[in-house]
């Protein structure tokens, strides 16, 4: 049984600072850090999308729930455009998202090692004047 979408109408027109953005292919794995950001009280605004309905690229940069993370991550990363391509491809190849935002800073460090525990493949947090990989 997979989880359904959590938080899909508060997906935002551009990220708020002091947020984790994350993606994974593996849908089991997704939904497994999902369950344990729960645990450790991490899960009130976390925002979950489900890969599949990004199987198309034009349309989920175009509408959707994954449009708007798209065009918040453009905005953000404007300047990585390395690292934009990296997600644009993960959008295209279905990946989930999983998103922490308002994270307190001190609280990075544990989320990254629940993402890492879980096979993340592909994670940036987003602070007010940082910008750094997972």
């Amino acid at each position: 049984m997979t989880l359904p979408f959590r938080n899909a109408d508060k997906i935002f027109g551009i990220i708020p600072a002091n947020t984790v953005v994350s993606i994974f292919d593996n849908l089991a794995d997704a939904e497994a850090a999902i369950n344990e950001f729960d645990e450790n009280g991490f899960g009130e605004d976390l925002v979950y999308v489900r890969g599949e309905s990004a199987l198309d690229l034009d349309k989920a940069k175009n509408q959707g729930l994954l449009a708007h993370i798209y065009r918040a991550m453009q905005a953000v990363m404007s300047d990585e455009l390395a690292v934009i391509k990296r997600y644009e491809k993960k959008i295209a190849d279905g990946s989930s998202f999983v998103i922490l935002p308002h994270l307190n800073p001190e609280d990075v460090k544990q989320v990254e090692t629940i993402l890492k525990v879980h096979n993340v493949d592909l994670a940036h947090f987003i602070g007010s004047a940082t910008f750094r990989s997972l």
